[in-house]
């Protein structure tokens, strides 16, 4: 079609002025709406009469002449007073229609609509159906459908081609309800839909007739039912109130009409017919409409986006002209570009004057950034030169000096170094050349050092600063690490068990090919070199530095792409708050050699981002600089299916960054992940979680050559985690989709992607802290060196296997002694369990029985021997005499002395029968004083020093275990006493196999709730029950087997024994030699006797090995290494709030679990290590319950905010939460301190602002088990946002200060609000915050406000939430968390809610209340600064450089929330 002038840029439609300085907008469509008048014109429908009374100022309007002096007059041109002549469109009307047709046929509908809105005569004309034809050649143009029953062609152009909201008049309202044929802004929608359901239907509808809902159309959608959890809101009906009353007066007015005559009452019911007709009709044809407008949205998108770039390229043109490069062009300025996104394509020189000042200082920047890149390799060469020596000067100092001294860009400036650096390229710079800088850095370190000292110094308040600044500092540094436990407290070095890691390999190993390691330490410490929270400025810098090693990576690559992320925005909400996100991710594509068309590629992914108290060398700053190397080596080495590699920001407030990723292209063909991550302070990485068996098959599938050679892994932190023990979190949910919810996630859903968790998980107390750097990093370089080959080789795996597209399989698996690691199905393990149960008794009863049956041999063997009569001094019988002499007389039966033997003989078989009973029952009563001296030694630990395991942890096991064996072994040897009897090694044996089957019985029930925790829970870390219950049961069989044997041979044995003591009966009758002879044989027969002991125990001994061989040694060594793990991972979260009698039963239960399977044996071990034992639990005990528990290595953790509630007559300038009146009042500052309740209180006094101050301590309400200690911070620790006040823009702000508001006019402005309510359920909200990308809106409970927030949309974000993340409807959002990319972004938030409670009226179902706050995270010795910032527009937080100058040695501080600082207002609605 012809375009007109307008179209093509050269003039602006009608009603606006044509002056070159007002001939460019920023938008492509035209606001502007005409003059309300009296006059009715045209259909006199409520759409008409809504947009004339809600229309456009006075300002946007454009006048016409309404006499013939000022029509002729703007006809000759006058020029207004200061300006060009303005020209005017008042004789158009005047034109013949004939001309006027043909002009209007060659315009657009949206030019058709703004034509009619420039004056009443227009409006009239364009109204008129006679001019329809007009309004059809202009919808044929876009193939539009035909006009719906009951709108006019220009009603019908106006719903398809306008923005504005028919209700209210608001601008930009892209949505049409083509179910009511209706285009409405949201708060129009929740003004004036109603349905059944809702409370205001039946009184705003009362006396309706249930007819009249059948001659309107009615919808479905209504903003909160877009993602609500009622799963037939489609079924819902809401109707439009304005037409349902309009409708209802005309259905009454003819109603009464058809009561006068037959003919009105026949045209009564054509009236009702041809109503229900129009809606049958138009619902007919929905789906059409819907269609056929997205498909004209996604050409207006199109042709915008072809706009943007043309206008893109006329900026390229103008930068040319200019002076510029291209490249340097090309590399700053792009579609999404601040001043290039919006606009005409067409750029006047008026809109260039506009837009220039934003484009030219990116195009100077990546000037300066090629020049310096062209000169770069000289200066790096003579600056790694400079680096060598200066780490080699350092390295001379201890480890807390080199801390505290500046990284070699503090060199950098110097005259000196930058005369050597700078030098031309033709001079010869070498180390020699630096001796002069290295004599002269002791004094640069030291002046820096002072200059530090000296902030620190003036941030303490004047009335508590020292006289010697000295002092101060050395006050904490050298303080007595002992606060209170009392005067015997000492501490005493402890040996560590110690998991040496893999050395790394030398230079030129195969197993280095592709990978560089001095680089990647050399990135690690760019990375990790200062904190770099999502909301810093270090934050850009590490983002920077990360983004051109990708484009290093990738340049003359086709096959590999780098996706410079500033477009993901999204919002989602957990069960409890939510989030609204722009990403900043950096995501790199290496395209696989396998050609594809739906590539199944592979997610690697690490964050870039730290938290805003420590570097993050381990988290993640390890994971980011593995997957750099990664990337270079997948691109020198390509691998047959495509990666992907996600270096994601803002995972440290809650995984927002792989929330992001989902909103990115490349998400759509990611089907495996993995993710790299530290939750500790280095060590070996584990693997800590994995969706399924399938990930874990890249450990076993990856070339030998690469293979990972100490792997580590246990399914038990898959389930801490799954379980909620682990109060942590990582990517990996968001990837797997575990931590979804709502309506249509079901637990146990199949997850979004397969793939595993990898993390650092050792030294857990300098997590989070200042000792996460790159210098204190457990393990050092040999760390970092098993991250990299643990993901180099999983990776590996991964990208040459062929996807097998099997079902989820839950997996078990662990490694042994770290060199194997081993996996299977956790179905198979439950297959085994069950049949274990039910075969494993049978198996041995059978065994039992047979044994029984088959070896039955005579028992006269079983009776003791006779016992040899005592030795006694009376004198042998005379020679010759019977020893019979001397006998007693035989009794008679029935005599007394028979009737003694026979209740005798009771007694005994009594006594036989408790002994049985006892020894029966041993095991057990001793398992269960075993739990009880247990529960009383974790109650030690809890009531006297709980903080002990802290850092010994394998000391208090030890001592546990210690306790468990003296109450096991003690038990059972006072069951079953050695014997001096020959056969007592044959009674040791059954003792034995007894005790053998009591253990196999308590297995056999740790099996069935193993196996019933598999089936119902999914556990699989009882994996070692398993194990055990096999040993045990195959100890067991091998006793039973081992009594039938002896009992086939124990005849022999005791015919033996029998003829030795006939022959001792033989010796009673004596000769002469008989003294003689007997003592000859009595000798000959101990040597007899004491060969065949020695037989018979070395057959039993062979016994013994076999069964201490299947139950013992295979289940120590996995509850072993899970001992190793639990203590390692959890004896330091007890700073974190986890409970200490969780961590000291987990010990216990370890103990009693590694002594259990030597009870059996016990009776045998030797009395010496009972001995031991009771010695090593004695002098154990008291030096864990006195000893000190924290050192410099493991420090105490308190977490640290400053709170600062502001007046809301700073915040909010036009609200009915200001009083205009009122006198501001100065900001109530708190520092706010949380730990453990028994040492918080001890760490206190070294703080100088907490002297003298009333210290309020209460429960913390987010870690339980720590409580919170605030008190006043003091003028003198005031902090300062930094940067300026951003905010002219704000209606009535000003930055002046007057006498009337002193408060003003020394504290820094920190926010500005707003809060207006746009119906009796929702609300807008307006927030901007100074130097701060992130801020957030607290809403009350329910039961205090009585309503529940159940939707918000944030302006210019994306519509809807995540799927598998929306807002709780049932509980409603407590929380709202806003990030932002840009730097002060304004938020604009639209709440919706629910009242909780009815009342008579509106007022009374409650109203929205709560907490708008902002975060600030920057503090002066953490930040980037170059001396480029203005000291006042720097942010410092003193109370926290308080805070890391005076802690004592044994304590560090950490974060408590994103912000360090919070800044607040209440609001209410």
């Amino acid at each position: 079609m012809v375009k007109t002038r307008a179209q093509n840029g050269v003039i602006k439609p009608p009603a606006y002025s044509l002056n070159d300085e007002d001939s460019e907008g920023d938008n492509d469509e035209y606001d502007y709406e005409p003059e309300p008048s009296d006059e009715e014109i045209g259909r006199k429908s409520l759409k008409r009469k809504s947009r004339n009374t809600n229309a456009t100022p006075k300002a946007k309007r454009q006048k016409t002449a309404t006499s013939p002096s000022k029509s002729k007059a703007a006809n000759k041109g006058t020029a207004p007073k200061g300006g060009r002549r303005r020209k005017t469109l008042s004789l158009l009307p005047t034109m013949p229609l004939d001309v006027l047709h043909e002009i209007f046929s060659h315009l657009s509908p949206k030019d058709l609509i703004n034509l009619s809105r420039t004056s009443p005569a227009f409006e009239k004309t364009m109204s008129d159906p006679a001019n329809s034809s007009i309004w059809i050649v202009a919808r044929k143009v876009y193939d539009a459908p035909d006009p719906a029953k009951g709108f006019t062609e220009a009603e019908w152009g106006e719903l398809l081609f306008d923005n504005t909201c028919e209700s209210c008049g608001t601008k930009n309202v892209q949505e049409v309800d083509w179910n009511i044929l209706k285009r409405l802004c949201s708060s129009c929608k929740l003004s004036h839909l109603l349905g059944a359901k809702d409370r205001a239907f039946k009184r705003t509808f009362a006396g309706y007739p249930p007819e009249i809902f059948n001659f309107l159309p009615n919808t479905n959608l209504r903003p909160w039912t877009q993602d609500t959890y009622d799963p037939e809101y489609h079924l819902r009906k809401m109707y439009w109130t304005p037409d349902m009353k309009e409708i209802f007066l005309e259905w009454k007015k003819r109603r009464l009409a058809a009561q006068s005559s037959p003919e009105a009452e026949k045209a009564f019911f054509a009236w009702k017919n041809e109503r229900m007709a129009i809606v049958r009709a138009n619902t007919a044809m929905v789906d059409t409409y819907k269609e056929w407008y997205e498909n004209y949205a996604k050409g207006k998108d199109e042709e915008k986006y072809e706009g943007t770039k043309r206008r893109l390229e006329a900026a390229k043109q103008r930068l040319l002209k200019e002076g510029f490069s291209q490249i340097d062009i090309d590399n700053a300025i792009f579609t999404f570009t601040d001043g290039i996104r919006t606009g005409t394509p067409n750029i006047t020189n008026a809109a260039w004057t506009r837009i220039r000042p934003k484009l030219v200082p990116d195009v100077v920047m990546q000037q300066n950034i090629r020049h310096a890149r062209e000169k770069n390799p000289i200066i790096l060469q003579r600056m790694a030169v400079l680096r060598e020596l200066y780490d080699q000067h350092l390295a001379q100092r201890r480890p807390s000096e080199r801390y505290l001294c500046p990284p070699v860009e503090f060199l950098r400036p110097l005259d000196d170094v930058v005369a050597l650096l700078e030098a031309e390229a033709n001079v010869t710079i070498t180390a020699e050349s630096f001796a002069p800088v290295l004599r002269k850095v002791d004094d640069y370190i030291e002046t820096y050092q002072s200059g530090k000292k000296k902030v620190m110094v003036e941030s303490i308040p004047s009335y508590l600063r020292p006289a010697n600044p000295e002092d101060a500092l050395n006050l904490a540094r050298h303080q007595e690490a002992n606060p209170s436990p009392g005067p015997w407290t000492f501490t005493v070095d402890e040996e560590m068990i110690v998991d040496e890691l893999t050395p790394v390999p030398h230079k030129g190993s195969k197993k280095l090919q592709w990978l560089d390691l001095e680089r990647a330490q050399k990135d690690l410490e760019h990375i990790a070199a200062r904190p770099h929270p999502y909301n810093s400025h270090a934050n850009d810098a590490v983002r920077a530095y990360i983004l051109k090693r990708l484009e290093d990576t990738a340049d003359g690559r086709d096959f590999v792409h780098v996706s410079n992320d500033l477009k993901s925005n999204g919002s989602w909400a957990s069960a409890s708050y939510g989030v609204y996100f722009e990403g900043t991710n950096l995501l790199l594509k290496i395209d696989g050699t396998d050609d594809k068309e739906d590539p199944e590629a592979i997610l690697f992914s690490a964050h870039y981002d730290s938290v805003s108290t420590a570097p993050g060398a381990t988290d993640d700053g390890m994971g980011v600089t593995t997957l750099l190397q990664l990337a270079e080596y997948f691109a020198s080495n390509r691998m047959r299916r495509t990666a992907i590699f996600n270096i994601n920001n803002g995972e440290e407030d809650w995984l927002n960054g792989a929330h992001a990723f989902w909103q990115h292209p490349w998400s759509n063909i990611t089907t495996t992940f993995v993710n790299l991550e530290g939750a500790a302070a280095g060590g070996r990485p584990m693997l800590f979680r994995s969706t399924s068996l399938e990930p874990i098959q890249a450990y076993y599938t990856v070339p030998h050559r690469l293979r990972v050679r100490n792997p580590h892994g246990n399914v038990l932190s898959s389930d801490a985690f799954a379980r909620g023990v682990i109060r942590s979190g990582t990517d990996y949910s968001v990837y797997a989709g575990i931590d979804r919810h709502g309506p249509d996630f079901k637990p146990g859903s199949e997850v979004k992607m397969e793939g595993l968790d990898i993390a650092f998980y050792k030294g857990r107390s300098r997590y989070h802290t200042k000792w996460d750097s790159s210098a204190y990093t457990e393990g050092g370089e040999r760390s970092l060196w098993a991250m990299i080959e643990v993901a180099r080789g999983v990776g590996v795996g991964m990208l040459n296997e062929e996807p097998d597209h099997l079902p989820t399989r839950s997996a078990v698996y662990f490694d042994l002694f770290k060199s194997t690691l081993i996996s299977f199905r956790l179905r198979s393990l439950l297959t085994f369990n069950v049949v274990a149960l039910v075969a494993g008794p049978i198996i041995l009863v059978l065994i039992w029985l047979m044994a029984t049956v088959i070896g039955e041999p005579d028992h006269e063997h079983d009776a003791p021997p006779p016992v040899p009569p005592k030795q006694t001094n009376s004198p042998s019988p005379p020679a010759g005499e019977s020893s019979s002499a001397a006998r007693p007389p035989a009794r008679r039966f029935g005599t007394a002395d028979d009737t003694a033997d026979n209740v005798n003989s009771i007694w005994s078989k009594v006594k036989k029968v408790l002994i049985i009973l006892w020894q029966q029952s041993s095991f057990w009563i001793a398992l269960f004083l075993t739990v009880v001296v247990q529960a009383l030694y974790v109650w030690g630990y809890v009531a006297l020093n709980p903080f002990t395991v802290y850092t010994r942890p394998y000391t208090v096991l030890l001592s546990a275990f210690c306790l468990a064996y003296l109450t096991i072994v003690s038990t059972l040897k006072l069951a079953f006493p050695s014997s001096p009897v020959k056969q007592a090694t044959i009674t040791r044996e059954r003792e034995k196999t007894t005790l053998l089957l009591h253990v196999y019985l308590l297995t056999w029930i740790f099996l069935l709730v193993s196996t019933i925790l598999i089936a119902k829970t999914k556990i699989g870390g009882t994996y070692f029950v398993t194990v055990w219950y096999v040993g045990v049961w195959g100890a067991g069989v091998v006793g039973v087997v081992q009594n039938f044997f002896g009992s086939r041979q124990s005849p022999p044995s005791s015919s033996k024994g029998k003829k030795r003591a006939t022959n001792g009966g033989d010796l009673e009758d004596h000769s002469e030699r008989t003294p003689l002879l007997r003592e000859q044989h009595t000798n000959g027969s101990a040597r007899s006797h004491k060969k065949e002991k020695e037989v018979d125990e070395g057959g039993e001994i062979g016994w013994w090995i076999v069964q201490v061989l299947l139950s013992v040694p295979p289940f120590l060594v996995l509850i072993g290494q899970v001992a190793m793990l639990l203590l390692d991972s959890m004896s330091q979260t007890l700073t974190d709030g986890s409970s200490a009698v969780t961590v000291y039963v987990a010990i216990s239960v370890l103990a009693v679990l590694l002594v259990l399977p030597i009870a059996p044996f016990s009776p045998k071990l030797h009395q010496g290590v009972t001995f031991l034992s009771l010695a090593t639990l004695i002098g154990a005990t008291i030096y864990l319950w006195l000893v000190f528990p924290f050192t410099h290595d493991d420090p105490f953790k308190v977490f640290f905010q400053q709170q600062i509630k502001l007046d809301p007559n700073t915040v909010f300038l036009n609200s009915a939460n200001a009083n205009a009146t009122a006198v501001a009042s100065p900001a109530k500052i708190t520092t706010q301190l949380t730990g453990s309740p028994v040492y918080i209180k001890s760490v206190l006094p070294y703080l100088p602002s907490s002297r003298n101050k009333e210290i309020n301590c209460t429960q913390d309400l987010v870690r339980a088990g720590l409580k919170t200690c605030e008190w006043e911070s003091g003028p003198q620790l005031t902090p300062s946002p930094g940067g300026k006040d951003p905010w002219d823009w704000w209606p009535g702000a000003t930055t002046t200060t007057t006498q009337s508001s002193p408060a003003l006019d020394n504290s820094p402005s920190w926010f500005k609000a707003e809060v207006t309510s746009t119906s009796w359920a929702s609300a807008k909200i307006t927030i901007q915050g100074r130097n701060t990308r992130n801020c957030r809106i607290y809403f009350d409970s329910p039961a205090d406000s009585g309503v529940k927030v159940i939707r918000y949309i944030v302006e210019g974000g994306s519509k809807g939430m995540q799927p598998g993340y929306p807002v709780d409807q049932k509980t409603g959002l407590k929380e709202l968390r806003l990030w932002s990319r840009e730097w002060e972004k304004k938020w604009v938030v639209d709440i919706d809610w629910e009242p909780t409670k009815l009342g008579d009226t509106d007022e009374d179902d409650g109203k929205l209340s709560g907490r708008i706050a902002c975060e600030w995270v920057e503090y002066e010795s953490a930040m980037v600064d170059n001396g480029s910032v203005r000291e006042d527009a720097r942010p410092k937080i003193p109370a926290l450089e308080e805070v890391l100058a005076f802690l004592p040695e044994w304590a560090v501080v950490t974060k408590a929330a994103d912000g360090l600082v919070e800044a607040w207002v209440p609001f209410s609605t």
